[in-house]
């Protein structure tokens, strides 16, 4: 992956793994996809992950997910493993979900 999203990765996966959830939103795009094909803002994905994921299991799926290579297509990267997903497209995190 080119070096800005390399960086993005760390850091997003740095605040998965401290449950940094502010982080975490000033890393997503504003309009995020989630809960494979929902959107919403940074806030509102918060506002979700943490009522229904309140252990942070998602999180732990987010960062085993980081760990696995990208496949570059149409224009975005995107990360898949462990039945989670990972979409990084113009230069921004623009989605996550996960079969959890």
């Amino acid at each position: 992956m080119p070096p800005v999203y390399a960086q993005l990765e760390r850091n997003i996966q740095d605040a998965a793994c401290h449950h940094d959830y502010q982080t975490l939103a000033s890393l997503m795009a504003d309009s995020f996809t989630f809960d494979e094909g929902k959107r919403g803002s940074p806030d509102q994905v918060i506002a979700v992950w943490r009522s229904k994921y309140p252990t942070g299991s998602n999180l732990r799926s987010l960062t085993k997910a980081l760990t696995a290579p990208a496949a570059f297509k149409q224009g975005m990267y995107t990360i898949r493993s462990g039945g989670a997903t990972v979409i990084f497209q113009r230069g921004r995190w623009t989605g996550f979900f996960s079969s959890l």
